[in-house]
């Protein structure tokens, strides 16, 4: 993390700037149901569900010379780009092209890590990333200094290569006019959730009819009506690209306000998705974002 921020401070001394606001937190008390990245949600609530856009976790780094991720559907896309622009030197790939020959998927968050009060409280799109192996001492007396420059990680090219896809990544979602989350690809990743609890449903026994049926027309419509609408929903960031990037980057004032209440609720999304208590719901609160990168709306 700490190389993370001298690369940014090198940017930022350069004249960088970024659109949207970055944090960068350490937590402690990690091995006590996370209290450190609870309790910081819980005390900065409403703050993160109105401002944050989304959460980077880097909890085990380095461990191993495979790159794996777990988060967000919505974040995909942004990750996708990271790993593109990042090469192996062992494999003499990029970490793209990694990813997909070995048919890897962004995977699904648990509740094992610091950015679970993120996405189950505050609603804020999560990522965790790292480079995983087949043996890590983790808890252990031999998580040292000397395990990772013999084994983990002797040349330090895959804590360099975490630094470039975690910095590349906070890129993306900080100085891009429209916050790259895709909706399209949630909405593929929520079908995939469905055939795999439908699957799961019918091999434990669920019928089709009877007082045991197991009804999935409702959630398949439902699914349906997601697909629909994020297509149509992403069509006018393909509009406002035509409309500004493809006549010189010139926006006028009305395509401004547009694109900030398209951020605005394509941010909100994974907020929207939690069950907030009524009085919730009507201040029309968003999620957020912290540890080791906290991403906010400031409008511009």
């Amino acid at each position: 993390m700490l190389e993370v921020i001298r690369i940014l401070g090198l940017l930022r001394q350069q004249g960088w700037r970024p659109l949207r606001t970055i944090q960068f937190v350490s937590w402690d008390a990690s091995e006590y149901n996370f209290i450190g990245s609870t309790e910081h949600v819980e005390a900065n609530l409403e703050a993160l569900r109105a401002d944050a856009v989304a959460y980077l976790n880097v909890g085990v780094g380095v461990s191993g010379d495979t790159f794996r991720a777990t988060g967000s559907p919505a974040l995909g896309v942004a990750l996708l780009r990271a790993l593109d622009r990042v090469s192996d030197p062992f494999k003499n790939a990029s970490l793209k092209e990694i990813w997909e020959q070995t048919s890897s998927k962004l995977g699904a968050l648990g509740s094992d890590g610091d950015y679970a009060a993120f996405q189950d409280i505050a609603g804020c799109a999560s990522l965790d990333i790292g480079f995983t192996g087949p043996a890590f001492p983790r808890h252990s007396c031999y998580d040292t200094f000397e395990w990772m420059q013999k084994f983990g990680d002797p040349t330090g090219a895959y804590h360099r290569m975490l630094a470039e896809v975690w910095v590349l990544i906070i890129l993306e979602l900080s100085q891009n006019p429209i916050i790259p989350l895709d909706l399209k690809t949630y909405s593929f990743a929520v079908k995939e959730y469905l055939t795999d609890l439908q699957t799961l449903a019918e091999r434990k026994g669920s019928q089709s009819e009877g007082p045991r049926a197991l009804n999935f027309a409702g959630i398949w419509e439902a699914a349906n009506l997601f697909e629909h609408n994020a297509n149509e929903f992403h069509a006018w960031e393909d509009w406002w690209f035509g409309q500004v990037i493809g006549r010189g980057g010139f926006e006028n004032r009305v395509l401004q306000h547009a694109r900030m209440d398209w951020n605005e609720r394509v941010s909100q999304f994974d907020s929207n998705l939690l069950d907030l208590p009524v009085d919730k719901q009507d201040k029309d609160e968003n999620h957020g974002v912290c540890s080791p990168v906290l991403l906010s709306r400031n409008h511009y």
